[in-house]
């Protein structure tokens, strides 16, 4: 029998006797046994016991008994070192570790050299105020600006601190369906819905532009809702 097998009957023991048979508790189990070891693993399992033996553990907020998995899991945390209860745990929260801004520059440029994937579909959406409007024949063009990013998941880098220029292309028949709510309501936002292109002919930093395919605004979408009930 290798080692490996050695170490598959001891996590086979451990979840029968915790009672856990879900693929997470299992795996977790395993990254145990593998990073405390067998003697420390099965320590931490006789303890278990004895801890459910003489009325068990309740979780932190005090309002219920864990279960036996519960009881041996919390055990391994408060009974592991930081670094091995990542690896048996993954980083805690706050603690992930971010590439520096130069680094995600430099990463991004040495992948924009190498052969692409494709995007099959590409889509942008804008909710906002437009900027000052022009009509030209069958289109209308206004330009909007972002620069407050929202609540990214955990892990991404922080975007750049500088503007974001769009430059919206209108079909004119669209504009007509939106405009008169724009100037009724001050208040209303534009939702744009388009495919982006980034233009370097719009000025010494360029432009995404944005061509729209569906327009309406937030006091259109609402009065729609309302007439659908």
């Amino acid at each position: 029998m290798t080692e490996q097998d050695d170490r598959q009957t001891l996590v086979d023991r451990i979840a029968s006797a915790l009672g856990e048979t879900a693929p997470g508790p299992l795996k977790t189990i395993a990254r145990v046994v593998k990073v405390v070891g067998a003697a420390k693993a099965l320590a931490l399992l006789e303890e278990t016991r004895r801890i459910e033996a003489t009325g068990g553990m309740l979780t932190d907020d005090g309002r219920r008994r864990r279960t036996p998995g519960g009881v041996f899991f919390k055990l391994v945390k408060n009974q592991t070192t930081s670094r091995e209860r990542g690896k048996i745990f993954g980083p805690p929260p706050g603690r992930i570790k971010v590439p520096k801004p130069a680094e995600v520059v430099q990463l991004a440029r040495s992948i924009l050299i190498h052969p692409k994937g494709e995007a099959m579909t590409v889509k942008i959406t804008l909710i906002g105020h437009p900027g000052r409007i022009v009509e030209k024949d069958a289109v209308v063009i206004t330009a909007m600006q972002s620069s407050h990013p929202p609540s990214l998941p955990r892990g991404l880098p922080q975007p750049p601190a500088t503007s974001t220029n769009y430059v919206v292309f209108i079909a004119r028949k669209q504009w007509q369906r939106v405009k008169d709510s724009l100037v009724d309501h001050p208040d209303d936002r534009l939702i744009i819905e388009g495919y982006p292109v980034f233009d370097s002919r719009l000025g010494p930093q360029g432009a995404i532009t944005v061509y729209a395919r569906y327009v309406t605004t937030q006091q259109l979408q609402q009065a729609r809702r309302r007439s659908e009930k």
